[in-house]
């Protein structure tokens, strides 16, 4: 499920219809804010859901900048998507590659 406002995105996932976590994004001072439940953690989750909440704020037209008061868990999820070339960093604007967007077609 995603929603969109003035300058920001949000996503939630659910899995099997329960809610598993959520991403959001504030194109205005630039903050994500990725949350997964507990029971969900540990199974790239995290990744998936960042993945789409890059491309959801980038189909909004937002620029997406990577967030300075990131945590390391999201460092290394945006590494590993970097790593598998999902997302590519243009000039510190991130951008979901057509191989990340093939793989977010294969799993929504």
């Amino acid at each position: 499920k995603t929603t969109k406002g003035k300058n920001a995105i949000g996503v939630e996932m659910t899995v099997d219809g329960q809610y598993a976590g959520m991403f959001q994004y504030n194109a205005g001072n630039g903050r994500s804010i990725v949350e997964l439940a507990p029971a969900f953690q540990g199974k790239g989750l995290g990744k998936t859901l960042i993945l789409k909440g890059i491309y959801t704020a980038v189909m909004a037209g937002l620029d997406y900048v990577e967030d300075e008061s990131r945590t390391q868990a999201f460092d290394n999820a945006m590494n590993s998507l970097s790593d598998a070339g999902y997302i590519v960093n243009d000039e510190d604007y991130w951008y979901v590659t057509g191989e990340g967007e093939d793989y977010l077609n294969q799993i929504v």
